[in-house]
């Protein structure tokens, strides 16, 4: 048997102090791992997925720093709020893994990435979201091939 613990749509934001629809997402995560501490370790695997961060690479850091104590090895799946290429490069190393597949006993855990470039809401110059993709993908034909 494993455990493994899921922390899911942190949407964390380099500012401590910053606020999401009213919750101050760092002390949001930080009030979860401490009760995850108290109750649910020690931990085989501990998975973070989709919206890691709210548009804000910067904030890749304070997720280093609030995830690289836990005893355990964090599985990271980027959302459509993250930088998927920024977050490889700022969490690497022994203690994070981005993707991929992990053996843990006799399980295999997968983590599939959804994450696409083109289908990442697009913002006006104001900063809105616009409901206009900056990409389109192909669409197949009945032939197969891509329109």
């Amino acid at each position: 048997m494993i455990r493994l613990l899921q922390f899911t749509d942190t949407h964390l934001m380099a500012d401590p102090e910053a606020a999401l629809r009213g919750v101050r997402t760092q002390p949001s995560l930080q009030a979860c791992l401490a009760h995850a501490r108290r109750r649910h370790f020690p931990a085989d695997l501990v998975a973070v997925t989709g919206d890691l961060v709210q548009d804000d690479p910067g904030a890749y850091g304070a997720l280093e720093l609030l995830l690289d104590g836990l005893g355990a090895p964090v599985l990271l799946v980027p959302g459509n709020h993250d930088d998927p290429a920024e977050l490889r490069r700022r969490l690497s190393g022994p203690t994070f893994q981005v993707g991929g597949s992990r053996v843990a006993g006799a399980w295999v855990v997968v983590m599939l990435e959804t994450w696409f470039a083109a289908l990442r809401t697009a913002r006006d110059s104001s900063g809105h979201k616009s409901s206009t993709a900056s990409r389109r993908l192909s669409r197949p034909t009945a032939t197969g091939t891509r329109s």
